[in-house]
């Protein structure tokens, strides 16, 4: 094959088989596409030298800079976020496509609301009721005829979860994450870019020729059952249900002629860019703003704008078709390279939870705030008790009567006394063990101490987390997780986000492995970070190391596992998006590049951002 458009023959690329250098990547090898499938790779150019610009954005999960490098005429695949329809001033603002053509995969999607709508019509007002194999033969026909292009897309749309390698780590990623995603006053807007389409016209609707604009088919309140009996004479459903006047507010081009204003004035921009930009318009009544917002919003906003501009939706491009792009403001903030999902990595190693030898919660907890000698573990938060409790009743219902476990409590530090550290407890602090009744001397039956004996753990802590819950299933993750939040994490309201510490070398592999462990299970984590502190503790060594890490998109999976109510996340604060970075373009030196061609097009680099062929 030949091309003209590659990538640096250095970038790494996603392969089956690990990461490897674009000049490596030989025909048969399995890329991953955007879906997070493999994807074969059938061809592979000769390396060639020209003239290369490089793409430089923020790392995923990370302030630092990183970039790649590729040829002038290499196709970017990109995608949209902080374009939702709002209201500012007395305008309504959204984003649509300067050159006012529907994308040709647009043609793709199947509408299942407006079939569905069909389908009832001809349902209720037809006098023969099909029976339920002829109507599944009639929709396998219909999507048997329907190109899927789309699923590839609207999968990805649907699934991004976030991933990060080996990454920066301060919290400072997640306070400015969101940053990019800013909404600007409308003057300060006009200052940025003065690209914006907001015409001074007011716009005032005619009179709502319809009460409502829900479809036919959802306003039903019962369901349909097949029959072979035709309707009574009088029971002409167009006549005597309601639902016939709004069954046609989909189609009925007296409905739309309401917009029709506002859809010509947005057909007079004249810009073949291949973008989108923001336009504002003005309503005449707060009503018909509100109105005109909820539209734009729903699955009826082509009766405002055909054209309207969505998150997610993605734009393909060459480098020198972006660069030309109209809106300024569209290229800083709103139009952003993107990565695909991090998700659940099943272990073809795991054993299942039967097992384990240790609940995995209670790994996490002890991890955290266990005493690495025995079962012991301290706590001032009154859950905690209460599930040590309701783990030992578990345990016992196995056990013989005069073998079964109890819970021992002593009170180490009653509130208002100084603590070893130097500080003044201000509430009573108390350790927990889970112990047995002595059999003979010597002799004891604790499942749970022989459980963190035979892990390799009683002790010494230094191994981290077993490898036998590392590889479990998902849930079994997700309470070691929660267990080492609920011990030594604390959770940052502001930022909606969670951080995680541990002082000394030796459990500095707990740290580590929580950050593999939360990867696999498609949460947002940065780097380790490293300082040094004074211990209270040590004299000889007054410096010890603390190591600590951020746990951020998908910490929501763990939610249930947590025990403290402080630490549960509010739901108070919205997610910005951590798979999209805004970027720039910059000039490159000449270099080698290598062109590979994948089947479906679309590939990802070693840090799974999605590029094309």
């Amino acid at each position: 094959m030949k091309s003209s458009q590659g990538l640096a023959s250095d970038t790494l690329v996603r392969t089956t088989t690990g990461a490897k250098r674009v000049g490596d990547v030989q025909v048969d090898d399995y890329l991953y596409d955007a879906g997070n499938r493999p994807t074969l790779c059938t061809g592979v150019a000769p390396p060639a030298t020209d003239q290369l610009k490089k793409i430089m954005y923020h790392e995923f999960d990370s302030s630092e800079w990183t970039s790649f490098t590729c040829t002038p005429d290499h196709r970017l695949t990109l995608t949209t976020t902080g374009t939702r329809p709002c209201i500012s001033g007395n305008r309504v603002f959204w984003f649509t496509r300067c050159d006012r053509q529907l994308p040709v995969k647009e043609a793709c999607d199947l509408h299942l609301d407006i079939l569905s709508d069909y389908f009832y019509q001809d349902l209720v007002r037809g006098d023969n009721h099909p029976e339920p194999a002829t109507v599944h033969a009639y929709i396998e026909t219909a999507r048997e005829t329907i190109h899927t292009s789309m699923d590839i897309y609207l999968d990805v749309l649907s699934s991004r979860r976030a991933e990060a390698d080996e990454v920066d780590s301060m919290d400072k990623v997640f306070q400015d994450v969101g940053s990019t995603d800013e909404v600007f006053s409308i003057d300060e807007l006009n200052q940025l870019t003065g690209d914006l389409n907001v015409p001074s016209a007011e716009y005032s609707l005619p009179e709502e020729p319809f009460v409502q604009w829900d479809l036919a088919s959802s306003q039903s309140t019962h369901s349909y059952v097949p029959s072979s009996q035709p309707p009574p004479p009088d029971g002409d459903p167009r006549s005597s249900s309601p639902l016939s006047d709004s069954s046609s507010a989909y189609l009925d081009n007296a409905h739309a002629d309401r917009f029709a204003a506002v859809r010509k004035s947005l057909d007079s921009i004249n810009c073949d860019c291949g973008g989108l930009r923001r336009v504002g318009r003005r309503f005449k009544t707060e009503e018909q703003m509100q109105l005109a917002l909820k539209i734009l919003q729903g699955d009826l906003h082509h009766l405002v704008d055909p054209l309207i501009v969505n998150d997610g939706e993605e734009f393909s491009m060459t480098i020198g078709e972006y660069e030309r792009l109209c809106s300024k403001e569209v290229k800083r903030l709103y139009l952003k390279l993107y990565r695909t999902p991090l998700v659940f990595h099943p272990s073809t190693l795991s054993a299942g939870p039967q097992a384990l030898l240790v609940d995995p919660y209670f790994l996490g907890l002890w991890l955290g705030d266990g005493d690495a000698a025995n079962t012991r573990i301290t706590s001032s938060d009154p859950e905690t008790p209460v599930w040590l409790k309701s783990y030992v009743d578990r345990l016992n219902s196995s056990k013989q009567p005069d073998d079964n476990l109890y819970l021992a409590e002593t009170l180490t530090h009653a509130a208002g006394t100084v603590m070893a550290n130097g500080y003044r407890s201000n509430c009573d602090v108390f350790q927990y063990r889970i112990a047995c009744l002595q059999l003979r001397p010597g002799k004891t039956n604790n499942p749970v101490l022989d459980g963190l004996r035979r892990l390799g753990l009683l002790g010494n802590k230094n191994g981290g987390i077993p490898h036998e819950y590392m590889a479990a299933d998902e849930d079994t993750r997700l309470a070691v997780i929660a267990g080492l939040i609920d011990s030594d994490g604390s959770y940052n309201k502001r930022d909606n986000n969670y951080r995680f510490t541990q002082a000394t070398d030796g459990h500095r592999k707990i740290v580590y492995d929580l950050k593999e462990l939360a990867l696999s299970c498609g949460i947002s984590v940065t780097g380790v970070s490293l300082h040094m502190t004074t211990s209270p503790f040590t004299a000889e060594n007054p410096h010890t190391p603390v190591y600590a890490i951020y746990l951020g998109k998908g910490s929501e999976k763990f939610q249930k596992h947590l025990l403290i109510p402080r630490k549960k996340m509010t739901g108070a604060k919205t997610y910005y998006s951590h798979d999209a970075r805004p970027f720039k373009v910059v000039d490159a030196p000449a270099g080698e590049y290598t062109a590979l061609e994948v089947r479906g097009g679309q590939f990802q680099l070693a840090n799974r951002l999605v590029v094309y062929n």
